[in-house]
């Protein structure tokens, strides 16, 4: 029996994967690549190993550029720990880089990440912006919670931060299907 390759978006993926893990391997000093290019590389997805390798080699040069990219690599890679690891290390006073973590927290059903992300952010001073407060109601839609999204529009109302209309006219819509 043949093996077949594996079909839609999954196959994609490891394709993207390998390919990106592969045009790494052949980097021979990381660290004097531009951060575009490492960010393209970390965007298709690394393993740990990969992501890892440019944080060692090229964060410490480029930390404005890549932090966010790295964040949102290890996230997506499910090594969310790790990425509250490079936001304790770096301790950006933005919230930019602590999104992509706070909103695959939300998707991954991972409530005690995103408290101690959120706890982090505020401990560096981030402060949350109209912006991340839509991010957040998105995901929580998406991961078919549309209570949890409208408290987060409250909590982002208490602010004195109201989510962008979009984020707002998603909300009601998916409350009004739900019967609220």
């Amino acid at each position: 029996m043949a093996l077949r390759p594996a079909a839609g978006a999954a196959a994609e993926s490891l394709t993207k994967t390998s390919l990106a893990a592969r045009i790494l391997a052949t980097q021979r000093d990381v660290g004097k690549l531009y951060p575009n290019k490492l960010t393209a590389l970390l965007r298709m997805g690394l393993p740990q190993d990969g992501i890892g390798t440019i944080e060692k080699s090229a964060l410490h040069r480029h930390p404005k550029k890549l932090l966010r990219p790295l964040v949102e690599a290890y996230s997506k890679a499910d090594l969310r720990g790790e990425a509250l690891r490079v936001l304790h290390d770096q301790k950006p006073d933005a919230v930019s880089p602590y999104e992509p973590l706070l909103v695959e927290c939300v998707k991954a059903g991972d409530d005690a990440g995103l408290r101690k992300a959120a706890w982090m952010m505020r401990d560096h001073g981030a402060v949350p912006t109209a912006e991340t407060y839509g991010l957040l109601i998105a995901a929580r839609l998406e991961s078919g919670q549309p209570d949890r999204a409208l408290r987060v529009a409250q909590h982002a109302l208490s602010a004195g931060s109201a989510p962008p209309a979009s984020a707002v006219d998603a909300l009601i819509v998916a409350l009004s299907e739900a019967g609220h």
